[in-house]
């Protein structure tokens, strides 16, 4: 076999999987929407706002879910 092993995705992980990206992708936009709110109230003293780092953190990690999403199809 060597360094190279082979793997063949079983049909119901392939399910449960796309379902588990599918959520979280819809979390971390609800995720994003409390950011906002929360981004428009911020007066804090730090050059960028925290919760605006939140979302950028969130949108990053969509596009991820989404890119392993589109792997499994």
């Amino acid at each position: 076999m060597g360094d190279l092993i082979m793997f063949i995705m079983n049909e119901t992980v392939k399910i449960w999987l796309e379902e588990l990206y599918k959520k979280e992708i819809e979390d971390a936009k609800g995720a994003i929407s409390n950011e906002h709110f929360w981004e428009l109230g911020y007066d804090g003293e730090e050059p960028l706002n925290p919760h605006t780092e939140n979302i950028m953190a969130l949108m990053e990690y969509i596009e991820v879910l989404k890119a392993k999403l589109a792997e499994l199809t």
